[in-house]
């Protein structure tokens, strides 16, 4: 837990309470110190915690809760932001994206504007730039002021990759690399199907170097026990490079027809069928016969 992520919960609690930083103080310590403790400049005793949590009427027993409430209501935000672009619906993204504005105004918590910049994003996603350089700058100095990731973090880094710098991506891929089995599996998860779709996006680019660049990063993942679709898509995503490639074309299609045996074989019948009807497609631009 960031000394900062502390300070916003406090500052919102009190914000939404009405009540000023000469209120919070009170006796307790001087306006400054609040200022600082709410931006993350200061740590903070457990003696003065107690004393200006009172200040706002609370308890400590009653901030922890806030704290692990608050971190539920994220994870559930990126998951329903998550659901609401794989379902297309823009309607109600714009409507979260509207939501996150309006709370980023009232308390200047960072998380309202990274989750603005975040849904953005996803709406303008086949625009080019998809968000303003601004606020690609303004999620990589979250994302390295925050410090200890917790799982926001983690599962923010996941859906943003997509508009990241090339370096700061494999910045914190490296560093994540030697954390990854200690991660939740949905963290795994999230991360290895967040670099697969990097490589679909080269894919889909005709980018064969930088299709390979990600490709080589994802093996340094393992993949959680019991995905075995994950194990076929990695192969399936090797064999589409291999056919981007006029060396290797061959090979590539003879690894794509193995994925799509084994999936028919695990019962993934239509995905299987749409592999096949992606295989076709892509033969026809990369490799005619």
């Amino acid at each position: 837990m960031t000394k900062r992520y502390v300070g916003e919960i406090f500052q919102e609690i009190r914000m939404n309470r009405g009540l000023t930083i000469t209120e919070a103080a009170g006796k307790a310590v001087d306006r400054s110190f609040i200022s600082k403790f709410e931006n993350g400049q200061t740590d903070i005793s457990l003696t003065k915690l107690i004393q200006i949590l009172h200040n706002i009427g609370l308890t400590l027993s009653e901030f922890s809760e806030e704290i692990t409430q608050n971190e539920n209501n994220l994870e559930m935000f990126l998951t329903r932001v998550g659901t609401l672009f794989h379902s297309r619906n823009f309607e109600s993204l714009k409507e979260m994206q509207l939501s996150q504005k309006i709370h980023w105004q009232q308390t200047h918590n960072k998380i309202y504007k990274v989750n603005f910049i975040l849904i953005s994003s996803l709406i303008n996603i086949n625009q080019n730039p998809s968000v303003s350089p601004a606020n690609v700058q303004y999620i990589v100095n979250y994302l390295f002021d925050v410090g200890e990731w917790r799982c926001y973090e983690y599962q923010l880094f996941s859906r943003v990759i997509h508009i990241l710098p090339i370096n700061i991506i494999d910045y914190y891929l490296s560093i994540i690399v030697t954390k990854y089995s200690d991660l939740d599996k949905a963290i795994q998860v999230a991360i290895i199907k967040s670099l697969e779709n990097r490589i679909v996006l080269a894919i889909d680019n005709n980018d064969l170097k930088f299709g390979n660049h990600w490709y080589q990063v994802l093996l340094k993942f393992d993949i959680p026990d019991g995905e075995a679709y994950l194990t076929i898509k990695r192969k399936l995503l090797l064999g589409m490079l291999y056919i981007m490639d006029s060396r290797e074309g061959s090979r590539g299609i003879h690894v794509v027809q193995q994925q799509i045996a084994l999936l028919r074989e695990i019962g993934f019948v239509r995905m299987a069928a749409y592999h096949q009807d992606q295989l076709d497609q892509f033969i026809q631009v990369h490799h005619k016969k």
